[in-house]
């Protein structure tokens, strides 16, 4: 949604990034400081399930305490 925002309001592509607050930033939205920690975590999230070395390391932390927190 970030990324659709961007475009929408430069007329350009996005940049090639997974980091959602440098996208935010560059919208630029009016973040607290909750909302800049829970995009940082939603893209530790989609690199450490997108990315082979990343997924194992992420895997081992899935348990089902962890997912019950961020769910």
């Amino acid at each position: 949604m970030l990324k659709a925002i961007y475009a929408n309001q430069h007329d350009e592509t996005p940049p090639y990034t997974h980091r959602l607050v440098y996208i935010a930033e560059k919208i630029p939205l009016d973040l607290t400081e909750e909302q800049i920690e829970l995009l940082e975590t939603i893209t530790d999230f989609n690199i450490e399930a997108r990315y082979p070395d990343e997924k194992f390391s992420f895997k081992k932390r899935c348990t089902k305490e962890f997912a019950e927190e961020w769910l």
